[in-house]
């Protein structure tokens, strides 16, 4: 596809225009919805819905039949990484459009498939690459700002974890390309924002890790009560249960990891700016990740989080804390799980890489390792 569009701009520039327009034109009209009963009669999706969680009656939507038209919704899906690859290949064509394009994705936010959403909330990191290409600096801050705030309001309300992890994908996106384009006050309060957004899916993840502890166990209680029976559909019910929770907890776990890379992003842009997002990683998110009790997945995520801090911020700007993060990696250089050795070698790579001073202090039979 992109080859394509490489062709149309040396020998083809002049249907260009239309090619996006017609894009554009698909982007604004988003599926329609109908009902089984009426094929042919079309109903706003959005609208519908909107209705349906505002009435004051109980509705159960499975009863009304009504049936989205997929191959649309997937249609429509697939034009929005058409525009991704326009938007990469045709920067300097789509300029005239790129407020146009802003609102009519920015709508496209709230539209009710997550696939949709997913995809649009992709769709704003290449706009702003388009904005790059002016070479305009205070439009490009200006409207690295309102996609930020798009972005980070979206991913408040939404509902599904896998968008939640799309927009925070995609501000990590913004801010890898992107530097020092916010100030601290800014910096800080998306911080604030953020990490609201990480407090309510980590007890949404310590939730449904005590609910998937209480249906194993009663699994087990429901296997050992049924040893000399021949009722399976029970236990079959049982397993489809703690399978839908287990899979939760995936996704949950996938919005955490879109987190720390969105927090990794934000010290590598704006690295002499993050000090205090970093105290409060220190104080309040990483002494929870590395308890003795902590999960696997937890104490992950908080190498993930140190590695970053390493990498990005350094010794310069973490001096008082340097030894005990030498100390943490280190710990974990010869853990048994294979996920917690490879987070910790990048750690203790990163950890050599950035010690300016007093090398000698750390340079233990553990760290010798990566040297000789």
């Amino acid at each position: 596809m992109a080859k394509n569009f490489t062709i149309y701009k040396k020998e083809h520039q002049d249907i260009i225009p239309d090619i996006i327009q017609s894009i554009i034109k698909v982007i604004t009209n988003p599926p329609e919805m109908s009902i089984s009963s009426n094929p042919n009669e079309k109903i706003d999706i959005e609208k519908f819905l909107s209705e349906v969680n505002n009435t004051k009656e109980n509705v159960v939507l499975e009863k009304t039949k009504i049936s989205v038209i997929t191959s649309e919704t997937e249609e429509y899906s697939i034009f929005l990484e058409l525009l991704n690859v326009i938007l990469t290949e045709l920067k300097e064509h789509v300029l005239p459009f790129v407020d146009l394009t802003e609102a009519e994705i920015t709508r496209v936010l709230n539209y009710p498939n997550a696939d949709i959403r997913k995809n649009a909330a992709s769709v704003f990191p290449n706009l702003i690459n388009v904005i790059e290409s002016t070479g305009d600096k205070n439009k490009l801050t200006e409207y690295m700002k309102k996609y930020i705030s798009i972005l980070q309001s979206a991913s408040e309300s939404e509902k599904e974890n896998s968008v939640v992890s799309s927009l925070l994908d995609a501000m990590s996106d913004i801010f890898k390309e992107h530097d020092k384009l916010l100030t601290v006050e800014e910096i800080n309060t998306l911080f604030e924002k953020l990490f609201s957004l990480f407090d309510k899916v980590e007890a949404n993840r310590l939730a449904l890790l005590k609910e998937e502890d209480i249906a194993e166990k009663e699994l087990e209680e429901n296997n050992k009560k049924n040893n000399n029976n021949d009722d399976d559909e029970s236990d079959d019910d049982k397993t489809t249960a703690l399978n839908n929770i287990k899979d939760e907890i995936d996704e949950v776990e996938n919005v955490i990891t879109s987190y720390s890379d969105c927090i990794g992003s934000i010290f590598k842009s704006h690295k002499e700016l993050s000090l205090e997002i970093a105290k409060k990683m220190i104080t309040d998110v990483l002494p929870k990740y590395f308890l003795e009790k902590s999960s696997t997945f937890e104490k992950k995520m908080g190498l993930f989080i140190m590695d970053d801090m390493v990498e990005f911020l350094g010794q310069e700007l973490l001096n008082e804390i340097w030894p005990n993060i030498a100390k943490t990696l280190v710990a974990f250089v010869d853990n048994h799980n294979s996920e917690l050795r490879q987070a910790s070698s990048y750690g203790l790579g990163e950890f050599i890489k950035h010690t300016k001073i007093n090398y000698e202090q750390y340079a233990n039979e553990k760290i010798h390792i990566f040297i000789y």
